[in-house]
């Protein structure tokens, strides 16, 4: 990924976590232990995803919306309140184009630049006026100029177009920006200034970016959460320092951690957990570097914790790991970045209170961590495949039937000959990491109804 590719999108995923669709190709060490398939949900692959303390959403390239974990308020918006451990699709509308999920409540923008909301409403947090919870999608004014949400934990924050602040919600803790600590059922516009580029917020704090990349930041400040050199809470946004080289921010439950322009890594606020990533578990009240690495692409914060990928694709986390949200096999809090296995096709992750959920390069969607309510699928502390994109196996043409053409499509493949458009991930039926005539004979064996699956579905299912 180059660098002047990240800063093209750096801005955009401040707010969602956004990754191309791209071709798949086979890669048997993604899948790590007790990985299982819950639903293949795209043949597109997903594009966007939000992680909240219980329940996960995402989108796909196809612009449908799909969700799983705790629906206790509506928050799936799936017009029920029963949770649900795997992916369902919520609605037939195929116009999504970002989502944020806050602790019970989830807001979204279709392409039309309409504002979407749904889940619990009693701090006016999904912004329709009406303070009762809803559990499917309900449209929040006529307006169709939102271009940036972000969702707190009773709040909710979100950009226009025109770059324009907008806030709702609970505002006990000044988090709305709006000077007062009175509640708003309704957006509220923040201030007068039309020049904000991005926006995080989290529990009871909000750091947003302006288009100058100076960093601005409102809110609970007890453990120097703003970066502002004190422990004062802030009514209206107040800039950090005076550099403007800031170009991603992402807010935890009690620290913030952003990006540079050059690539660089900060954190302040609470360390109690080592969510800095300093190598201290000492609180702090303005932004530090963290190690001297210059190569960070994107960072996200949530709870106790911290997970990053750097331009290699490699991804890094660091801080509490009570329910294995780090992804490194265990349950031990770590005070300085730790790379997560090898690979380095990571694009995109999200933090959730607990849990973690991130996208590949070959659209697969992963998820480790806590998993009460079927915020994953599946429990395990290592990173697992929940979602299985455009993968199906044995279907190399893609006319989504098996038949004897795609075993001779392998044959021509291995003798060199023309093929056409074919999809190899779908032919290493065998699950051995290689493409060999073996996989040919156990397709035509699959047609022949002498074997139900093949062993990479096996498996996956293991």
């Amino acid at each position: 990924m180059s660098r002047s590719l990240i800063k093209v999108l750096l801005p955009i995923l401040c707010f969602t976590y956004i990754a191309a669709p791209i071709t798949l190709y086979a890669e048997t060490d993604s899948i790590k232990r007790n990985a299982i398939e819950v639903v293949n949900i795209s043949q597109d692959g997903v594009i966007a995803i939000s992680a909240s303390e219980h329940h996960t959403m995402a989108i796909k390239a196809d612009g449908s919306l799909w969700t799983f974990g705790n629906n206790a308020r509506g928050q799936l918006g799936d017009g029920t309140t029963t949770d649900r451990n795997t992916p369902m699709r919520i609605g037939t509308a195929s116009d999504w184009a970002s989502v944020s999920t806050g602790n019970s409540h989830t807001i979204a923008i279709k392409t039309d630049g309409s504002l979407w909301a749904f889940g619990g409403n009693y701090r006016g947090q999904l912004g329709d006026g009406s303070g009762t919870d809803r559990n499917m999608p309900v449209q929040i004014g006529a307006a169709k100029d939102w271009a940036a949400i972000s969702a707190g934990y009773y709040h909710s924050i979100a950009l226009k177009t025109d770059g324009s602040l907008w806030a709702w919600g609970n505002n006990n803790n000044d988090q709305l920006g709006d000077g007062t600590t009175s509640n708003h059922a309704s957006p509220t516009q923040i201030g007068t200034v039309k020049d904000w580029r991005s926006i995080s917020t989290g529990d009871n704090h909000a750091v947003a970016i302006k288009a100058d990349g100076s960093l601005w930041a409102w809110g609970l400040n007890d453990t120097g959460q703003l970066g502002d050199g004190t422990t004062t809470n802030r009514r209206t946004p107040a800039q950090i320092g005076f550099a403007k080289d800031w170009a991603v921010v992402s807010v935890g439950y009690r620290h913030t951690a952003a990006i540079k322009t050059d690539g660089s890594l900060w954190a302040w606020g609470s360390n109690d957990s080592g969510q800095l990533g300093d190598g201290i578990m000492t609180d702090r009240y303005i932004p530090v570097q963290i190690g001297s690495a210059k190569n960070w692409a994107f960072v996200s914060a949530k709870g106790f914790y911290t997970i990053a990928i750097k331009t290699d694709g490699s991804l890094w986390t660091w801080g509490s790991s009570d329910y294995g949200q780090l992804g490194d096999g265990s349950t031990i809090t770590r005070h300085i970045p730790v790379r997560i296995g090898t690979a380095n096709n990571w694009v995109a992750v999200s933090a959730g209170f607990s849990h973690s959920i991130a996208i590949r390069t070959d659209g697969n969607l992963m998820a480790w961590g806590r998993n009460d309510y079927g915020q994953l699928g599946n429990d395990t502390d290592s990173p697992i495949q929940i979602i299985s994109v455009l993968i199906k196996y044995g279907d190399l043409n893609n006319d989504g039937i098996i038949t004897y053409l795609d075993a001779t499509l392998i044959l021509q493949y291995l003798n060199n000959l023309p093929t056409g458009v074919i999809n190899l991930a779908a032919a290493d039926v065998s699950g051995d990491g290689e493409i060999t005539y073996y996989d040919a004979v156990l397709i035509v064996r699959h047609v022949n109804g002498l074997i139900e699956k093949f062993p990479i579905e096996t498996k996956l299912r293991n």
